[in-house]
């Protein structure tokens, strides 16, 4: 899997009027948004490149699919050992709290295979 660590982020900000309604506008010159006096400008960013995948395992295509859209395999392989109940709180927060696109079907499933791999990390 290939997945490009090079993003282009604009920062929007949304300014709500009194009636609770977002007012914000691109401006053309600082390749931001503006509203109500404040203008955040674009910012672009190179990550490194990272093409780890993690380790072969049970399961290990559905952790590939569900984690790798937003995170590193090793970013999250350098986590320190986590117990299964601790992995499952981080993953329903990355799906609650954040969006992640993970379905609740695949949160054992992952949660297991991450709890797995965990205990087999030495300690740091």
């Amino acid at each position: 899997m290939n997945i490009s660590r090079s993003a282009s982020l604009l920062v929007l900000a949304l300014a709500l009027s009194a009636t609770g309604t977002a007012v914000f506008a691109q401006t053309s010159k600082t390749r931001g948004v503006s509203g109500r006096g404040l203008t955040l400008p674009s910012v672009n960013m190179t990550l490194p490149a990272d093409s780890a995948v993690f380790p072969d395992g049970p399961h290990a295509d559905t952790v590939n699919a569900n984690c790798l859209s937003c995170h590193s395999a090793s970013m999250v392989l350098y986590q320190p050992r986590l117990a299964a109940a601790d992995w499952r709180k981080i993953v329903e927060k990355m799906r609650d709290a954040y969006g992640a696109p993970v379905e609740a079907a695949d949160i054992p499933v992952i949660v297991d295979y991450l709890a797995t791999l965990s205990a087999k990390t030495p300690a740091r």
